[in-house]
């Protein structure tokens, strides 16, 4: 009977327990709650780079189930996602940016839907306050800054076996519009001697195997080459001869566009448009 008796106290008091801590877990959770909130002294934190125009480390706050903290602009995720993903130096507030705020636990979670700390910013883009003509200011001066002086670029280097774009000739298209023909041709001659050569030959780059997932960026390397040529032959029509290689490029991988692997198919349809609409 006592044994019974003792049961039971030993039951209620169990169950008394379990109903207290419950109580202050909740209360313990209320205070947490409350102390997240971040002030807005506090909201420059995403400010961590070695200056205000670099990279910025943006794993920041408490763990997001992605590795890192969440960039949102306007509202949708800019953060870009590698495998494994590095979360930091994968975003920059640059002058397209009009604002950027920190969110805390409690809006990531709206806004995201995960657990962590979240940055909001804003554009300019389409408004008033982005100066549309300093913007391409700063676009031609720092282009001219960083690739003005090159020379001599091998295109024998390429492709590396999974590129889909060409390293030379991208820099060549950039190039070509940010100066004028005449100041673009004396730098084309320089960087890139080889094509105004009559006969200058270029093959397209061939995949071996249509369901390997690096092999088949060869065809988007096709497509992206493709827009190249054809874009510095308008700028400099005396270089009319690299649209039939341009057609070649295209030519070859256009076929591939449908019916084709996932690996390719999902993705080369956008590179094959890009050139068709610089033709």
């Amino acid at each position: 009977m006592n044994t019974h008796k003792n049961m039971k106290t030993h039951i209620l008091l169990f169950s008394l327990m379990i109903m207290l801590s419950g109580h202050l877990f909740a209360q313990k959770n209320e205070i947490k709650k409350d102390s997240v909130v971040v002030k807005e002294s506090d909201r420059n934190v995403m400010l961590n780079a070695s200056s205000n125009t670099g990279p910025r480390d943006v794993n920041i706050g408490l763990p997001a189930s992605t590795g890192g903290t969440t960039v949102l602009e306007n509202g949708l995720p800019v953060v870009y996602f590698y495998w494994p993903e590095f979360p930091t130096k994968a975003w920059r507030q640059d002058a397209t940016i009009s604002g950027a705020k920190l969110l805390d636990v409690g809006q990531t979670a709206i806004n995201v839907g995960d657990v962590g700390v979240s940055i909001s910013t804003f554009d300019n883009l389409g408004t008033d306050k982005f100066k549309v003509k300093e913007f391409e200011q700063l676009i031609i001066e720092h282009t001219k800054r960083l690739y003005k002086n090159d020379v001599n670029c091998n295109l024998s280097y390429e492709p590396s076996g999974n590129d889909f774009l060409s390293p030379c000739l991208e820099e060549a298209l950039l190039m070509s519009k940010v100066l004028d023909a005449q100041e673009y041709k004396v730098w084309l001659k320089a960087f890139l001697p080889e094509i105004f050569k009559p006969d200058f030959s270029f093959e397209p780059g061939k995949v071996s195997d249509r369901t390997d997932g690096h092999l088949v960026h060869l065809d988007g390397l096709n497509f992206s080459r493709a827009t190249c040529l054809y874009s510095i032959s308008r700028k400099l029509p005396e270089l009319s001869h690299l649209r039939s290689i341009a057609d070649n490029h295209l030519n070859y991988s256009l076929g591939n566009i449908t019916d084709d692997d996932y690996m390719g198919s999902h993705w080369l349809g956008s590179f094959a448009l890009y050139a068709l609409m610089n033709r």
